[in-house]
């Protein structure tokens, strides 16, 4: 099991006090008992990766993290519980805005192979024991424009395979191949991320058409055109647009890709039923051309709450056997109940504290 924790540079626990760096701590979930705590091994300093960052080892440090390359990840554990990486690239972000993760200044990344390697964000520089150091080009590739670069990094993933990918979102998506090129792309929305390939909603024209991008050139896009599901004929249409499921697929070009509409500011109703206009899309990227459609009772949208198929409200999830779900839910348009069962004042027909379910679709 990995995690990022904040220790002393000689990576000892410090109860948070002032001086921490970024460790990625491994620990053997097998060498336990019920008397025998889980031995840790803090096996990377990323602040060791990127010296520069707190040299004094003073500042308090927050690290965002662990992204790493599932499918090259190695590791070993000696009879004690000691942890040593031997496969694998790993990174984190560095700030030094405490309590704050979404701040990152750097990225920092240990490859098991090569060694340290980071990214300056602030002063769009790159170095490390591999590869070149130096200045950072940065080419925007999409037609709409990136905003100003030397933002701050928000969150950081690491893509699969042999040549992995790091994608920092700051104010752009920024695809860095460790080199001193990367590509940022501003996809305005959710997106699916592959080994070789980054998927997106269409920018312009018919947003119900998924785009892919080769990575780490995302310069050229592919849009990936199917028909309507089950006469849903006019998506595009409606003006809220997501591709799902984000993480849910990292590391991979199979899967399912999902599409969510809604009219939300059209000033009328969907309909909800099979064949309606508001709904749930997801295509198969295994070549397959399978569809999946689902068209739920949206939420009613009350209180300036968002449709239940938009934002966190929808999500997706691969049990252990492999099996997709999908899950949404609604307050039955505020007509089914309320809130607490009883009390009537409490909910009405436009929807104020109404009875919410949650539902799961099973993709089969």
């Amino acid at each position: 099991m990995l995690d990022v924790e904040l220790r002393t540079a000689s990576g000892q626990r410090n109860g948070g006090l002032t001086g921490d760096d970024a460790w990625l701590v491994a620990r053997d979930l097998t060498k336990c008992n019920a008397t025998t705590p889980v031995p840790e091994s803090p096996v990377v300093d990323f602040n060791a990766v990127y010296p520069a960052f707190d040299p004094s080892h003073t500042t308090e440090t927050q690290g965002y993290g662990p992204g790493f390359s599932e499918a090259t990840a190695r590791a070993r554990s000696d009879s004690n519980g000691n942890v040593t990486l031997i496969g694998g690239t790993f990174c984190v972000t560095l700030s030094n805005h405490k309590g704050n993760d979404e701040q990152g200044t750097s990225a920092a990344c240990y490859d098991a192979m090569q060694g340290g390697r980071w990214y300056d964000a602030i002063q769009n520089t790159a170095g490390g024991e591999w590869g070149d150091s130096g200045t950072v080009t940065q080419t925007c590739v999409d037609p709409k424009g990136c905003s100003g670069q030397r933002s701050p990094i928000v969150s950081l993933k690491v893509t699969d395979g042999p040549n992995p990918v790091a994608v920092l979102s700051s104010g752009n998506k920024t695809f860095w191949d460790f080199s001193l090129n990367q590509n940022s792309l501003n996809v305005g929305g959710k997106e699916a991320v592959g080994i070789d390939n980054i998927y997106t909603r269409q920018r312009t024209g018919a947003d119900n058409i998924f785009v892919a991008r080769t990575l780490p050139n995302v310069g050229a896009e592919f849009p990936l055109t199917f028909p309507a599901p089950n006469g849903w004929g006019t998506p595009s249409t409606f003006n809220y647009h997501i591709v799902y499921p984000g993480d849910l697929y990292f590391g991979s070009d199979q899967g399912v890709l999902f599409l969510s509409t809604t009219n939300s500011k059209a000033g009328k109703g969907c309909v909800h039923d099979v064949g309606g206009t508001c709904g749930i899309y997801g295509v198969a990227l295994d070549g397959s051309g399978t569809t999946y459609s689902f068209f739920p009772t949206y939420a009613s949208e009350a209180a300036k709450e968002y449709p239940d198929a938009q934002m966190a409200n929808f999500s997706v999830y691969i049990d252990g056997a492999g099996t997709t779900w999908v899950f949404w839910g609604s307050d039955w348009m505020g007509n089914l109940g309320c809130a607490d069962g009883v009390t009537q004042t409490n909910c009405s027909a436009t929807g104020t504290h109404p009875r919410t379910d949650v539902f799961a679709g099973l993709l089969q």
